[in-house]
Parts: C-alpha cells; structure tokens; sequence
C-alpha cells in the first residue's frame, strides 16, 4: 500500500469514526434535536430542554467518548 493509499484511508476510518461517535451522541429519546430547540424556539418548556441536555451532555457524551478511548488504546 503506497502512501496516498494509506493517507486516504486514514480519512476514511476517521471520518466513520467521528459519525459513529455522532450517531452514539444522538441515537436516544433526547437527540440533538432537543439541544437546538431553545434557539429555534424560546419559549419552549426550559424544564425539559434542560433534562435533554443533561442526558446528552452529561450521559452520552462521556459513554461515547470513552468507548472511542477504549478502541483507540487496544487498536
């Protein structure tokens, strides 16, 4: 494999591994849809835009995160 090769599937397996890491984020009951709703719309419940943030931000993220830290030390 010559390095234009390598070089491009590098970007490739990045590329998924940031949308994987992405859909591990959204995939759920509160997605990042919740986390946009209080600019698209102020006026909306606060109670439960900031649950939906909590669980992502405080849930998910971290979850994803550290499987993505795991896969990266054993590979």
């Amino acid at each position: 494999m010559n390095l234009r090769q390598a070089s491009f599937l590098a970007w490739i397996l990045l590329l998924l591994a940031l949308g994987l890491a992405a859909l591990g984020i959204c995939v759920g009951s509160a997605g990042f849809e919740n986390l946009l709703q209080p600019l698209l719309d102020p006026l909306k419940d606060p109670e439960q835009t900031a649950m939906a943030q909590q669980i992502v931000w405080d849930i998910r993220l971290p979850r994803t995160l550290g499987a993505w830290a795991a896969g990266a030390l054993l590979g």
